[in-house]
């Protein structure tokens, strides 16, 4: 593995997910976190810059669901291409956590909010914008 400690050890990448890494896996690619996801693209940042990333098809071709996909949060093996302003994610690590809420409508599914997170807030303005029923909800 490239340089734990120094590179992405300080974007919270700990023992329990380096236990979940099979080094045999990382030949050529990188550990790197998602900060950012957009429609059809991600932004990752291997604890020295900030990269554009796509889905290698593999990963779009077996998910079932939303959940199948990387969120906020979540550790990914990439690969990072024309001096790191780009990359491929070739697999999503195993999640320690994962917030979600259901989609709005009848169907059944999931939105994805973030992963890999221990503590969560929810912050609501005081003035004439304060709404009880919106509390409750995020609290749900």
């Amino acid at each position: 593995m490239k340089n734990i400690s120094s590179t992405i050890e300080k974007l919270c990448f700990d023992k329990w997910f380096q236990n979940t890494v099979d080094p045999g896996n990382l030949e050529g690619l990188e550990i790197a976190r998602v900060i950012a996801v957009h429609k059809d693209s991600y932004t990752i940042n291997n604890g020295e810059n900030d990269v554009i990333a796509e889905l290698i098809w593999k990963i779009i071709y077996n998910a079932a669901s939303p959940v199948d996909y990387p969120a906020v949060g979540d550790w990914v093996v990439a690969n990072f291409y024309d001096e790191n302003t780009f990359s491929i994610i070739h697999e999503i690590l195993q999640r320690k956590s994962l917030l979600k809420r259901k989609t709005p409508g009848k169907k059944v599914d999931f939105q994805l909010i973030a992963a890999n997170i221990d503590v969560t807030f929810i912050v609501q303005s005081l003035d004439e914008n304060f709404n009880l029923r919106r509390l409750e909800r995020y609290l749900a």
